[in-house]
C-alpha cells in the first residue's frame, strides 16, 4: 500500500526490495517494475512450528548467531547500501538495514504494527546474552528518521521516533459470482476464508463439519478433495479478491489480516494468541470496528466453529474501515525524498 501510493506520486521512482518471496508474490504486492535482492535482511522474526506456536530456543539461537558479529554485518549492509545509493530504506521491519543505514548516511523509515526488540525480549530475554541484543535491535530502530506505527500497533514506549498513522490494508474486488462459477456453486453459497497468515499448518480437514449452504475455501500446503472444501491454490485469484469476495475468513490474527478484513468489509472469526505480545491490540481495535469473534484453538483443529460462525454473521454489519495509512506513510516519505 505505502510502495503503491508513493509510485502514484513518484512514477520514475526506482524500487529495489529485499526479501525472500516469490517475485510473483512481490509484484502482486508493489507492482512492477523492481529490481529484487533475494536474500533476508535479518533473522526474520521468530521460528514458527506452527501458525501458533514459537520454537523459543530455535529463535533465540538463531538471533544469538546472527548477532555474533554484529557489527561487521552493520559495516557490511553500510557499503552495499552506499553502492546502491538509495534517496531513502523503507524497513517493515528488519533492523539491520536501518543501522546499516544510519552509518551510510541515508534516510531511513521503519513501519510496522510491531517490532522485534519487544518480541525478543518477550520470548527470549532467559538468554544470557538477551540484554546486549535487545539493546543491540533497540538501537537500530532509534536510528530511523521515524518508527510508522499503522493503526492498530503495540506501544512502544522504548523508542522515541515513533509515528502514528492510520490502518495499512489492500482493497480486493468482489468477485463472488465468478468464484462461485469456478467451483459450480449455488448463488448464495456463504463463502467461509480459511487462512493462517501464510504459515504452513496440517489440520485433519476430514473431520470438519461444512454445512450444506456454506463453502470453505482452504489455503495451504496440502488441501484434501473434500465436500464443501476447496484448495484456494485452485482459483487462481489474489488473495486480496477472495478475502472481500468471502462472508467471513477463518484464521489467527495477524496485523494483515486483521486490517484488509476490516477494510474490505469481511467478518473475522479468529483463533487467540493471549502468549504474542501484539494480539491483546488487535483484539479491541477489532471489536468496535467490524463483525469479529474469537474461537479457540481447539474449536479451530476440529473444525468446530459453525455455531460460532453464525453468531458472527448474525452480528450487525459495520461500515468498511477506511485504509488511510499507506497515503499517509507514503506523504511522509515524500516529504524526505524532496527535501
Amino acid at each position: 500500500m505505502v510502495v503503491r501510493a508513493l509510485r502514484e506520486r513518484l512514477p520514475a521512482l526506482r524500487l529495489t526490495i529485499c526479501a525472500t518471496l516469490r517475485r510473483p508474490v512481490l509484484a502482486e504486492l508493489f507492482g512492477e517494475p523492481f529490481e529484487l535482492v533475494n536474500e533476508p535482511p535479518d533473522p526474520g522474526g521468530l521460528v514458527m512450528t506452527s501458525p501458533f506456536d514459537v520454537d523459543v530456543e530455535a529463535s533465540a539461537d538463531a538471533y544469538a548467531a546472527f548477532h555474533a558479529n554484529w557489527d561487521a554485518r552493520v559495516r557490511h549492509d553500510a557499503r552495499a547500501l552506499a553502492e546502491l545509493a538509495p534517496d531513502a530504506l523503507l524497513a517493515d521491519v528488519p533492523y539491520l538495514p536501518i543501522a546499516a543505514a544510519a552509518l551510510a548516511g541515508i534516510p531511513a523509515f521503519a513501519l510496522c504494527s510491531l517490532n522485534w526488540a519487544d518480541l525478543y525480549r518477550h520470548y527470549c530475554e532467559h538468554r544470557p546474552e538477551a540484554r546486549r541484543i535487545h539493546r543491540q535491535i533497540l538501537s537500530a530502530y532509534r536510528e530511523a528518521d521515524a518508527f510508522l506505527i499503522p493503526e492498530p500497533g503495540m506501544p512502544m514506549p522504548d523508542l522515541g521516533n515513533v509515528r502514528p498513522i492510520g490502518p495499512c490494508a489492500r482493497l480486493g474486488r468482489d468477485r463472488r459470482d465468478e468464484i462461485c462459477r469456478r467451483l459450480c456453486l449455488e448463488r448464495g453459497t456463504r463463502l467461509v476464508l480459511v487462512a493462517m497468515g501464510g504459515i504452513d499448518w496440517h489440520f485433519d480437514l476430514a473431520n470438519w463439519s461444512v454445512p450444506a449452504e456454506t463453502h470453505l475455501i482452504v489455503y495451504a500446503a496440502e488441501v484434501p478433495a473434500l465436500p464443501g472444501i476447496s484448495d484456494f491454490s485452485q482459483l487462481g485469484l489474489p488473495m486480496i479478491d477472495v478475502l472481500r469476495s468471502s462472508d467471513a475468513v477463518v484464521t489467527k490474527i495477524g496485523y494483515g489480516i486483521l486490517t484488509e478484513a476490516a477494510c474490505n468489509g469481511t467478518a473475522l472469526l479468529y483463533v487467540t494468541r493471549d502468549d504474542w505480545p501484539e494480539a491483546r491490540y488487535g483484539y479491541e481495535w477489532a471489536s468496535p470496528r467490524m463483525r469479529a469473534a474469537p474461537i479457540t484453538r481447539q474449536q479451530l483443529e476440529a473444525g468446530d466453529f459453525d455455531a460460532a460462525m453464525e453468531r458472527l454473521l448474525a452480528m450487525p454489519s459495520a461500515p468498511p474501515v477506511m485504509p488511510t495509512g499507506g497515503a499517509e506513510a507514503a506523504d511522509i516519505l515524500l516529504g524526505r525524498l524532496c527535501e
